[in-house]
């Protein structure tokens, strides 16, 4: 089943009190809210997550990078999924650790 984020609030509103009388004083403002938690994925509050895939992409660039520097030393072709490798894994690094533009406020609504 997905979630609903309208019942989900619904439910929020009538199961808590003190939020029902927050939700009363200011709809528009807590209905904003609302919905600007559901254009974020579940993944972006989670920084565990996030620092795993950071960590399981520095390895793999670190691993492409010494097994590419020790084939060298021995003279013989680096095997072109390694480089594919260490091409994408720091590509997807860049992609992670590059400001969103959305987060920056280049987002009008």
């Amino acid at each position: 089943m997905e979630p609903n984020p309208i019942r989900d609030l619904a439910k929020r509103v009538r199961n808590d009190p003190d939020y029902a009388k927050v939700f009363a004083k200011d709809p528009a403002e807590e209905l904003k809210k609302a919905a600007d938690d559901v254009d974020q994925p579940a993944y972006i509050g989670d920084k565990l997550i996030y620092r795993m895939v950071v960590f399981a992409l520095t390895i793999v660039v670190l691993i492409a990078a010494v097994g590419a520097i020790l084939l060298s030393w021995n003279t013989k072709a680096m095997p072109e999924s390694l480089i594919a490798l260490g091409s994408a894994s720091i590509g997807a690094l860049a992609g992670l650790l590059a400001p969103s533009p959305v987060r920056s406020g280049a987002r009008k609504d």
